[in-house]
């Protein structure tokens, strides 16, 4: 079904999205400016079913699948210092 495939985004998305970026000065994580040349107005998004999560130990940002709880709730935006496509 479309629902478990959407499940499984980690292992079926593909390489196409553009990597998210963590500012100190603003502890958050965001997506590259290069996104932008996509054309999407929602580049500052990551990819559908996927959330930029801060990976503290490194300072930088992960893309990783969203939760099923974020799925339920469908949250989209800015999220403490991550951003999430859910």
């Amino acid at each position: 079904s479309t629902v478990s495939k959407a499940l499984n985004c980690k292992e079926s998305l593909g390489c196409w999205p553009q990597d998210g970026v963590f500012h100190t000065r603003d502890r958050k994580c965001f997506m590259v400016a290069k996104a932008f040349e996509g054309g999407s107005p929602l580049w500052f998004l990551p990819p559908p079913s996927t959330q930029l999560e801060e990976e503290a130990k490194e300072k930088t940002c992960k893309l990783k699948a969203c939760t099923l709880n974020d799925y339920v709730r469908q949250t989209v935006g800015f999220h403490g210092t991550g951003v999430k496509n859910c």
